[in-house]
């Protein structure tokens, strides 16, 4: 997945008509997975950049969905056109249910292909393919040509999170096309949805199955990070199932799931079992946790199985709040998540939950909620990247280092680097496209000059300088616009300083007194220079 640009035909949010954003020119360094990095002052667009590019693929998803049915509803969102190469191997081989043909084909490269597709106001939208083995000149309104990637991933740190709100409407969309197939009857397997929201309970669901399939992937990386015992990070979780509805009637749930429920019994000792719920809890020491890698086979897998269970929470908001959420108009709505109920933690019909971790030097385990912002936001972050490593994805990160101490902002593009070394190294190449905002010098000084994108008035540029190495003070005031390198409370105290009486070498002597409050800093001591200059000044004459 690379994407290549992004231009709006209508404005959108903080984002003006016309508005385009080229990243054409990046090319990734051989062997890695190198980040968009997306930097500006608040309101320059970066985030509205990002959440434009879900509610793309958001409306481009629930199109090709809707293959075959009317498509009159979907001449009415914003215009847009998106260009982007990728490699559309599974997705033919799903439009043509070849997946066993699929698993005897070389991984890279059957089908690299760059798509533009121009989305303009109440009109539908046209797709252009250009690959290896067709060339299509002419524009196609066919869903079947509309290759969307594999995943598309969206977290953010902040509360503003209208970037959820494409993937809340997807996981309603979700939930209803499983209740069809559970209406008539259809054992058909459970394929992975393709947006995927890392709020809280899904990233704790993908913690727990990195951990569990911890020799697969590069999981120790986590720990080490998070000084927790590398060969049980995991120390003991629990999973509850409820079989009622918010109308209190029991539950079918798809055969599918049924199995996985199973095989979750087959794994964890059974604390409880009735008609109503199912009590379970694991201690995953490497016996259990092979018992995990027999029944499901791989962490996706494991992952696939407890994002749906935890998809049939949905049973417990009302029909009504659904078609509201599900068919809420993306040029109107705020922030949906707003709108989700909360059911009690007692009435959820799945629930991951006495999560505990082992950590060196400490007795007794440590609750995951327990863990500091900056431990959940580094698990979160670094355990999506390891878990969801479908080739042909983008993973969209809003300001992923907000609770990260200076150490960890200093090193995330390593660690996400670190955390795709193991999968590069095989046979299997990731073919990704990670983009990240932020608002941390430190990011900015571990990307390629070419990889960070400035926002300034709707538009996004290169930095003039080299950014890779450089000094976050000069970092601060190129991309950031701030020339101090203290805060605004002492940078005020200096200028009552200066701007004070200096006539006398009484005053002067004051004026030093007054600034000796100051830690180092380039600002105090050019404020000491200048004060000495104008004590030689008054110093009489010999």
């Amino acid at each position: 997945m690379r994407l290549l640009y992004v231009k709006l035909l209508t404005k959108f949010r903080g984002l003006l008509s016309g508005s385009e954003f080229h990243f054409d020119s990046v090319d990734a360094t051989e062997g890695k997975i190198e980040p968009i990095c997306l930097v500006g002052l608040n309101g320059s667009g970066k985030s509205n950049l990002l959440e434009l590019i879900c509610e793309i693929f958001y409306y481009l998803e629930t199109y090709v969905l809707a293959e075959g049915k009317p498509k009159k509803k979907f001449q009415t969102e914003f215009g847009f056109e998106i260009s982007y190469k990728l490699d559309i191997t599974y997705q033919l081989a799903e439009r043509d249910n070849k997946w066993n043909e699929l698993r005897k084909l070389p991984w890279e490269g059957i089908q690299d292909t760059s798509l533009k597709i121009i989305k303009e106001q109440d009109k539908l939208p046209k797709a252009t393919l250009v690959s290896k083995n067709q060339i299509r000149v002419s524009d196609s309104e066919d869903p079947r040509d509309f290759y969307v990637p594999n995943h598309i991933i969206g977290y953010s740190s902040g509360q503003n999170e209208l970037i959820s709100n494409p993937f809340i409407k997807s996981a309603y969309h979700y939930f209803e096309a499983l209740e069809k197939k559970q209406a008539i009857n259809q054992n058909l397997e459970l394929g992975l949805t393709r947006l995927f929201y890392l709020d809280y309970e899904s990233s704790l669901i993908a913690c727990i199955c990195n951990f569990l399939f911890q020799e697969e992937n590069n999981v120790s990386l986590i720990a080490k990070e998070l000084k927790l015992d590398e060969e049980i990070p995991l120390d003991s979780f629990s999973i509850t199932i409820r079989f009622k509805n918010y109308r209190n009637n029991r539950i079918k749930f798809p055969r599918t799931l049924e199995v996985a429920i199973e095989n979750l019994k087959s794994c964890g000792t059974l604390l409880e079992e009735n008609e109503n719920e199912l009590k379970l809890a694991f201690r995953p020491d490497s016996d259990i946790r092979r018992a995990f890698q027999r029944k499901f086979g791989s962490a996706i897998l494991l992952f696939r199985d407890l994002f749906y269970l935890n998809l049939m929470n949905i049973h417990l908001h009302g029909v009504d709040t659904r078609k509201k959420i599900k068919d809420a108009p993306s040029k109107t709505y705020d922030n949906l998540a707003h709108l989700v109920p909360v059911p009690k933690r007692d009435k959820l019909i799945f629930e991951l939950h006495e999560v505990k971790f082992t950590k060196k030097g400490e007795k007794n385990p440590i609750k995951y909620k327990n863990l500091s912002d900056g431990e959940h936001q580094l698990m979160h972050v670094l355990g999506s990247v390891m878990l969801l490593n479908t080739s042909g994805s983008i993973l969209l990160y809003d300001e992923p280092e907000t609770h990260f101490n200076p150490e960890w902002r200093s090193q995330l593009i390593t660690l996400i680097n670190k955390a795709t070394a193991e999968r590069i190294k095989t046979d299997r190449i990731r073919k990704q496209e990670i983009l990240i905002t932020s608002h941390s010098p430190f990011i900015v000084s571990d990307c390629r000059r070419e990889m960070v994108f400035i926002f300034d008035g709707g538009k996004a540029t290169n930095p003039k300088i080299n950014t890779f190495g450089t000094s976050v003070n000069i970092l601060t005031e190129e991309v950031f616009k701030k020339k101090e390198s203290i805060a605004q409370t002492p940078i005020n105290l200096i200028e009552e300083i200066k701007l004070s009486s200096l006539e006398t070498l009484e005053e002067i002597q004051r004026a030093k007194e007054a600034a000796r409050v100051l830690g180092e800093s380039v600002e105090k001591v050019l404020l000491f220079r200048e004060l000495l200059l104008k004590e030689k000044e008054l110093e009489p004459t010999k």
